[in-house]
């Protein structure tokens, strides 16, 4: 919707309006991608995250740029509007934006295959930072590696950031997403997570075989 001036991508591949200013980099999202270079989550000695939130032999790293390709790649396989790898990288540019990747626990974070069977790469997060609100701009989990908890980890892991910034007086209030209205699944995941509805894009979905789907915006409070 452009509220901010920049790109607003949803969790389906959409980019609601074009970049037109570029801000300073979000303090806020610095410091959690910077927390996640210092190592995987799985690791209580590098990084401060619960290992909980993750199925055992998964753990997170930050997205960095080199990781595009990949990026690109898992979310090609998993939504009708896939983002190209030109997109992936203005997403990963954009001030405030941080990601996460879930991968192997004994992964190093660099050249990360999809394609394969059991890939390195079983899931990511994008999201952006905005004065005191913060968007999940996508999430994905590999086709293999679904119904593992990846997806509610990952989601669990931003909530858990976010709310840390607070403790550091960086104040973030809100978290938004966007869902397809047939995504029943994922709208039930949301919702154990504290998110509900506050509104809908009718026919905001393309859909290679059936007519476009709407967008539901949920939220969730981050200050209760």
């Amino acid at each position: 919707d452009g509220r901010d001036g920049c790109a607003r991508v949803n969790g389906e591949g959409r980019i609601s309006s074009p970049v037109v200013y570029s801000p300073p980099r979000c303090g806020a999202a610095d410091k959690i991608q910077t927390a996640f270079m210092t190592g995987p989550v799985s690791d209580p000695d590098s990084n401060p995250v619960p290992s909980h939130r993750l199925p055992q032999g998964i753990a997170l790293i930050a997205a960095a740029m080199p990781h595009h390709p990949v990026i690109a790649e898992l979310h090609r396989q998993s939504f009708d509007e896939a983002w190209s790898e030109a997109t992936i990288r203005s997403v990963l540019a954009m001030p405030g934006a941080f990601g996460l990747l879930a991968v192997g626990a004994g992964s190093g974070g660099e050249n990360l295959d999809v394609s394969s069977p059991e890939p390195d790469l079983f899931g990511f997060a994008l999201c952006r930072v905005v004065a005191d609100e913060c968007e999940l701009l996508s999430l994905a989990v590999a086709k293999s590696a679904r119904g593992r908890g990846i997806g509610g980890g990952l989601v669990d892991v931003v909530i858990d950031q976010l709310r840390r910034m607070q403790a550091e007086d960086t104040l973030i209030t809100k978290l938004f997403l966007e869902v397809a209205e047939d995504n029943i699944e994922a709208q039930r995941l949301y919702k154990k997570r504290g998110f509900g509805p506050i509104g809908r894009r009718p026919g905001y979905y393309h859909r290679d075989n059936g007519p476009a789907m709407a967008a539901l915006t949920f939220a969730a409070n981050l200050s209760d």
